[in-house]
C-alpha cells in the first residue's frame, strides 16, 4: 500500500510539473522553449505605447489644425471688413461722379476770345534742287581750287551739263535774284524759320526778288558764269544766318 501511495503522489507531481510547464513555456516544432507569458506582456507593452503616441499625434494635430481655422477665420473677417470699406468708397466715388456739376457761366470776354497757340518751329526739309542727272563735285567744308589758294566750299557744289534747270528746294519768297560778282547769277530763297537757300554760277535766272515759289518750280538755268570758267552750280543753305551742311536738310541726296 505504501509504495502503491507513493506511486501515486509521484504521478501527482510529475502531472503538476507538466501543468506548471504548459502554462509557463510553449515548446517549440525545434524542442526548445520560449516564454509566452512574458513576449505576451511586452507585446501589449508595445502596443498601448503606440495607441498613447497615436493619442497624442492626433491631439497635437487637432490643436494646430483648430488654430489654423480660428486665425483664418479672423483673417477672413478683416478681409470682409476691408472689402465692405472699399465698397462703400468706390459707391461714393461713383455717386460723385455721377452727380452733376454747377458749372459757372463764362464772362463775356472768355467767350469771345479764341485760344492762341504759340507758333511751333518747323524743320525745313529740301529737296534736289535740279533735274536731270548732276555729280557732286565737292561736299560742304571742302576746299574748291581757287585762284592761287583753295576755297572752303559752303555748300554742295554739282556738276551737270549746260541748261540743266535749276529747281527751288522748297517753298519761299526770293530775297534777291541778280549777278553777285564772283558767284555769277545767284538765286536766294527765304523758306521761314530761320532756313535760307542759295543758287550759285547760273548762266541766267528766271525768277525776280519779292517772288513767291514753290518746292521744285525752276528758278534758274545752269552755265559757265563768275569767276570759274566751268560748268557748276553751289547750293548752300543757311539757319538764323550760319551756313549749314545741305545734307542735314536735303530729302533726297543726288
Amino acid at each position: 500500500m505504501d509504495d502503491l501511495e507513493q506511486e501515486r503522489q509521484r504521478k501527482r507531481q510529475q502531472a503538476l510539473e507538466e501543468y506548471q510547464k504548459i502554462i509557463s513555456f510553449e515548446i517549440s516544432p525545434a524542442g526548445r522553449e520560449k516564454p509566452v507569458i512574458k513576449k505576451r506582456r511586452r507585446f501589449f507593452r508595445f502596443r498601448n505605447c503606440l495607441l498613447l503616441l497615436a493619442i497624442l499625434f492626433t491631439a497635437v494635430c487637432y490643436f494646430f489644425i483648430g488654430k489654423q481655422l480660428s486665425d483664418t477665420s479672423e483673417s477672413n473677417k478683416t478681409l470682409q471688413k476691408e472689402l465692405s470699406s472699399s465698397q462703400s468708397k468706390i459707391r461714393e466715388l461713383e455717386e460723385s461722379i455721377s452727380a452733376p456739376r454747377e458749372t459757372e457761366p463764362e464772362s463775356e470776354s472768355q467767350a469771345e476770345t479764341p485760344a492762341v497757340l504759340p507758333d511751333e518751329p518747323q524743320n525745313f526739309r529740301a529737296i534736289y534742287p535740279l533735274m536731270g542727272s548732276s555729280i557732286i563735285l565737292h561736299s560742304y567744308g571742302e576746299d574748291m581750287p581757287g585762284d592761287g589758294a583753295a576755297v572752303l566750299c559752303m555748300g554742295l557744289d554739282f556738276g551737270m551739263e549746260e541748261s540743266t534747270p535749276v529747281i527751288a528746294a522748297g517753298d519761299g519768297t526770293v530775297l534777291s535774284a541778280a549777278e553777285d560778282g564772283d558767284n555769277g547769277w545767284s538765286v536766294r530763297i527765304d523758306h521761314g524759320n530761320g532756313y535760307i537757300s542759295d543758287y550759285h554760277y547760273n548762266k541766267e535766272v528766271t525768277v525776280s526778288s519779292g517772288q513767291k515759289v514753290k518746292a521744285g518750280e525752276t528758278i534758274a538755268y545752269t552755265g559757265i558764269t563768275g569767276k570759274d570758267g566751268m560748268i557748276h552750280m553751289e547750293f548752300c543753305t543757311l539757319l538764323n544766318g550760319a551756313y549749314i551742311n545741305p545734307e542735314d536738310v536735303l530729302e533726297i541726296n543726288g
